[in-house]
C-alpha cells in the first residue's frame, strides 16, 4: 500500500491564503508596536527631565530655609497653613510644579522644621583622660583605697547644637599583656549608665589586674553623634585578684572562679620560683602531687604588682626583695 505525500493543489492555494492573511496581520501589528515604543520613551524622558527641574527647585527652597533667606521670587513656592500630619499639626513649605514636556501638574511639601535639622555642626571633644583619685600619675588604681576614675576633657557644651556627652567604660581581661592590647578588639564594655563621669566601686565593676579606658562621644539636639574620643592613659587596676580566702590558688580551667578543680596552694611556696611544669605536693596529701600546667596563678590580697611605667607588666613583689616567678 502506496503512502500518498504532499499537498494537493487545493490544500496549497488554502495554505497559501491563509499565510497571506497572518502575514497581513504581522504587518500591521508592527508599526502600532513601534510608535507605542518611540511614545513611552518619551514619556519616560519627560519624566525624568521634570523630576530634575523638580529636585532644583526643592534644593534651592531647602538652601534658602536653611540660611532664613526669602523665598518670595521662586514661582513655584507658595506658602502653606498649618495642616494635620498624623494627628499633628506641622508647618509646611508648598511647592507646585507645571510640567511644560509631561502636562502633568506635581505637587511637593517641605517641612520647615526638616530642613532646618539638617544642618548641623559636628560636634567634638578633646583631651579626653581619666584622672585616678589615688595616684598622681593616674596610671595605677589602688583598690585597696577604694579609688574612683573620673572622666576628664574640654568642656564642649557650649557647641552650637550641643545636647549631651556618652561615656563609655571599658576594661580588658585579667592578666593581659599591655604591650598587645588593641582596642575595641581586646576590651569588653564595662556595665555603668553612659552619662558616668565617675566610676567607682572598681571592685565590682571592673576587678584587679585589668585595664580601663574611656570613650566620650558627643551627641547633638537632634540625635547625631560626633566621632568618638579615647582617653590617652589607660588606668591598671591593681589589689585583690580573687574573693575566696587570703591563700594563692591555681585556676586550672582559667575561668577566673576558684572551683572544685582548682588547687590551693602554700603561701611559702610561691615565693622566689615556683615552676608548673614540675610536680607539686598537694598541701592535704603531700604523697599525691598536682598538675599545675597551663594554670593561672592567683595571689593573696595586697600582693601587688611591682610599680613601673607600664605597670602589671613585672614580676609580683611579696616583702622587699622578695618576688613570686610564675614559670
Amino acid at each position: 500500500m502506496r503512502t500518498r505525500k504532499g499537498f494537493t493543489l487545493i490544500e496549497l492555494i488554502i495554505a497559501i491564503a491563509l499565510l497571506g492573511i497572518l502575514a497581513m496581520s504581522f504587518i500591521s501589528v508592527f508599526p502600532s508596536q513601534l510608535n507605542n515604543i518611540v511614545v513611552g520613551g518619551n514619556i519616560t524622558k519627560d519624566a525624568f527631565e521634570d523630576q530634575g527641574v523638580l529636585e532644583e527647585i526643592i534644593f534651592e527652597v531647602k538652601s534658602r530655609i536653611q540660611n532664613g533667606d526669602s523665598l518670595s521670587d521662586i514661582p513655584e513656592w507658595s506658602e502653606e497653613p498649618d495642616i494635620e500630619v498624623m494627628g499633628q499639626t506641622v508647618t509646611m513649605q508648598k511647592l507646585n510644579y507645571d510640567s511644560t514636556g509631561s502636562s502633568m501638574d506635581m505637587t511637593v511639601y517641605l517641612s520647615e522644621r526638616l530642613a532646618e535639622v539638617e544642618v548641623r555642626n559636628v560636634l567634638n571633644v578633646e583631651n579626653v583622660s581619666i584622672k585616678v583619685s589615688n595616684d598622681t600619675n593616674n596610671l595605677v588604681a589602688d583598690l585597696t583605697t577604694a579609688p574612683n576614675l573620673t572622666a576628664i576633657y574640654d568642656d564642649n557644651s557650649a557647641q552650637s547644637g550641643f545636647f549631651t556627652n556618652i561615656f563609655k567604660w571599658w576594661r580588658t581581661e585579667p592578666g593581659v599583656d599591655p604591650a598587645t592590647l588593641k582596642f575595641p578588639d581586646d576590651y569588653v564594655l564595662i556595665s555603668v549608665s553612659q552619662d558616668t563621669k565617675v566610676l567607682a566601686n572598681l571592685l565590682d565593676n571592673v576587678g584587679a589586674n585589668c585595664y580601663v579606658v574611656l570613650t566620650v562621644t558627643p551627641v547633638d539636639i537632634n540625635g547625631f553623634r560626633g566621632s568618638s574620643v579615647m582617653s590617652s592613659n589607660k588606668v591598671y587596676v591593681k589589689g585583690a585578684e580573687w574573693r575566696i580566702g587570703s591563700f594563692p590558688w591555681v585556676d586550672i580551667d582559667n575561668d577566673y572562679e576558684y572551683d572544685s578543680s582548682d588547687y590551693d596552694l602554700i603561701k611559702d611556696s610561691v615565693v622566689n620560683k615556683l615552676d608548673a611544669s614540675s610536680p607539686y605536693p598537694d598541701p592535704s596529701d603531700p604523697s599525691v602531687n598536682l598538675d599545675l600546667t597551663d594554670g593561672s596563678l592567683f595571689v593573696p590580697m595586697n600582693v601587688s604588682p611591682s610599680y613601673s611605667s607600664e605597670p602589671g607588666n613585672e614580676a609580683i613583689e611579696v616583702s622587699g626583695s622578695e618576688k613570686i616567678e610564675w614559670l
